[in-house]
């Protein structure tokens, strides 16, 4: 009989050490957001935002494939990368010919130092969680701020469009301006899937008398040495764009 009160007491204090084991146990933290896919549409017209843009697509959509990257990532930021693959024929044209004077004091008279007018291997991404938003939670027809990177490749040098005036941020730029991202529809269940990126600022072309929407960007060049990345200066361009982001 006392053997068996043993026994008994002893998976009692099993039991016991278990339950306590258990509750300190930390709960388990749930999965992360999923990347959602979808369509990019670079548009080479947009009679709203300026008579000649100065990003324009290659001709078709970008949607997500093994070629292309094009997606909401779970953080909510928007990125599209027409070389995601080495075997990507997708591009972007990219076009420098808004200089503005005198936005380079590092560069040969004080000048920016503008990349040839064509298409690039490009990579977009609006990094909107660096201002604290989301465009999944982005409510309908309401716009938020977010800051724009843009990465041309030329030859295998990297170049960087900065549009981010807001330190704090990964690469900011005070005169620059950051993009407006606006939800123009949403799925059955009330979740923002319909997106317009645009210009925040505005400026006068060269030659022209009046105002379009278009923003300020820093163009870097990025540069890396012993593993050290540096950004040099190139100056300062507008740029004009209207892209529409789908899901699918």
């Amino acid at each position: 009989m006392k053997r068996v009160l043993m026994r008994l007491l002893a998976v009692a204090l099993l039991l016991m050490v278990v339950s306590i084991g258990l509750a300190d146990k930390p709960a388990t933290a749930g999965k992360p957001p999923a990347d959602v896919p979808v369509t990019t549409t670079v548009r080479d017209t947009d009679a709203n935002i300026a008579p000649v843009l100065q990003i324009r697509s290659d001709g078709a959509l970008y949607s997500n494939t093994r070629d292309v990257q094009s997606l909401i990532q779970g953080i909510g930021d928007w990125v599209m990368q027409s070389d995601f693959s080495t075997a990507s024929t997708r591009t972007v044209f990219v076009d420098f010919s808004q200089p503005i004077a005198g936005s380079c004091p590092t560069c040969p008279n004080g000048n920016p130092v503008a990349l040839p007018s064509r298409l690039y291997g490009t990579r977009f991404i609006a990094k909107c969680h660096e201002y604290n938003n989301n465009m999944f939670t982005l409510p309908y027809l309401s716009t938020m701020s977010c800051p724009l990177y843009t990465r041309v490749d030329v030859n295998g040098q990297n170049y960087r469009i900065n549009m981010n005036p807001l330190s704090g941020a990964q690469a900011y730029y005070p005169e620059t301006n950051y993009v407006n991202i606006t939800c123009t529809r949403l799925n059955s269940s009330g979740q923002c899937n319909g997106w317009q990126v645009q210009p925040s600022g505005t400026y006068v072309p060269a030659g022209g008398t009046t105002s379009v929407r278009g923003n300020v960007a820093k163009l870097v060049k990025v540069v890396t040495v012993r593993g050290k990345t540096t950004d040099i200066d190139q100056g300062d361009f507008y740029f004009s764009f209207s892209i529409g982001v789908t899901q699918p």
